[in-house]
């Protein structure tokens, strides 16, 4: 059996979450990139994926609770279309590259263009 991940982003959370029972009793259901929060859970471990790719997916979450303007969050997104188009390439590549490191014991679904 495949460990199963869904790549989308969620405000204020991480992208990547456990699909399957295997994956979540692995790495949990949100599965965090952050060092500071998987220290923090240390009955969790960490994907096996490079420092390098980890700090990627790290800084697009970060980038992607910018989508909202927390002053006023019902006002709905405020990225530009053309944000929002270049965030979701670089998230694809994130996400092959996440495909390409984990291997094919890993099956991992992009759904990030759905959460913008």
């Amino acid at each position: 059996m495949k460990y199963e991940i869904n790549f989308w982003f969620e405000h204020g959370g991480p992208c990547l979450w456990g699909a399957n029972e295997i994956t979540k009793e692995k790495y949990g259901y949100a599965i965090f990139n952050d060092e500071d929060e998987i220290l923090r859970l240390k009955t969790i471990k960490p994907l096996p994926i490079s420092p390098e790719l980890r700090a990627e997916l790290c800084a697009l979450e970060k980038e992607y609770a910018t989508i909202l303007d927390w002053s006023d969050p019902g006002k709905g997104y405020v990225w530009s279309e053309e944000h929002k188009r270049d965030f979701a390439a670089r998230a694809d590549a994130a996400c092959e590259r996440l495909r390409q490191e984990l291997g094919k014991e890993y099956k991992v679904s992009n759904t990030v263009r759905e959460s913008l």
